[in-house]
């Protein structure tokens, strides 16, 4: 899931990620095994200019 505050999604999950991993000023991503949902969540924040490959992700296709 693309995520505009990755911290505050962390802070709420009833279990700390399994994974974690950050590219200074450009993008986190977490991976959490949720109770009940048998398979790993994926949670992406883009910063600075990984913002600009996000605006390119949300623009409508032709």
């Amino acid at each position: 899931m693309l995520v505009d505050d990755l911290a505050a999604v962390k802070a709420q999950l009833p279990v700390p990620p399994a994974w974690e991993s950050w590219l200074p000023d450009r993008m986190g991503v977490t991976y959490s095994r949720l109770p009940g949902a048998g398979h790993y969540v994926e949670h992406v924040e883009y910063r600075n200019d990984g913002g600009a490959f996000l605006a390119s992700v949300r623009q409508p296709r032709a």
